[in-house]
């Protein structure tokens, strides 16, 4: 998982959508990172306005969890 982390981290930086929404997801659930909600939301978020439909989703369920 921290290869995984590590290239996901680099392609995300680059712009690649589907890397920040895998970024994201890392962060959420501690592979090969600690967790970090905060930081998988904002990562979630960058890869929601590049176009990422799982990024959406995935924030719709914080919504969901929030309430």
């Amino acid at each position: 998982y921290n290869e995984a982390f590590r290239l996901y981290m680099k392609a995300a930086e680059n712009g690649s959508a589907s890397a920040q929404f895998n970024v994201g997801y890392c962060y959420e659930h501690g592979k090969g990172t600690a967790t970090n909600k905060a930081k998988a939301r904002e990562w979630y978020e960058k890869a929601a306005a590049n176009g990422n439909a799982n990024a959406k989703k995935a924030l719709e369920e914080y919504r969901v969890l929030r309430r």
